[in-house]
């Protein structure tokens, strides 16, 4: 994840460029096509039809999450074969959403 420093102590930060939706596309699909929120939205509504934000659709997401860690994988090796810093506003689309589940453990916990 992305440590930044705040209070004297490093902090890690599980960002998704441009937004938390990218995570739940990676569930369904890969892409390296820069996005905006509204974009990343429209895009997840191919696959989640009636997709609204603040809504739980974990129950949908579940089975997939080894896709959507080793499709989020694909996305920093493919920023970084690009020379981008990690994390940074121009890795679009981005996301480290994988590495806080990998710490929880939740693949494991299917």
């Amino acid at each position: 994840m992305g440590a930044v420093k705040a209070a004297g102590r490093y902090i890690n930060l599980a960002i998704s460029n441009p937004c938390f939706e990218l995570w739940y596309l990676l569930h369904f699909d890969y892409t390296t096509v820069y996005m905006d929120p509204v974009g990343s939205i429209r895009r997840l509504r191919r696959h989640v039809c009636n997709y609204e934000k603040n809504k739980s659709i974990t129950y949908m997401l579940l089975a997939e999450t080894e896709n959507a860690i080793d499709r989020a994988t694909k996305l920093v090796l493919y920023h970084k074969g690009n020379l981008a810093n990690i994390p940074c506003r121009a890795a679009n689309p981005l996301t480290l959403v994988h590495e806080l589940v990998r710490v929880l453990g939740i693949p494991q916990q299917l």
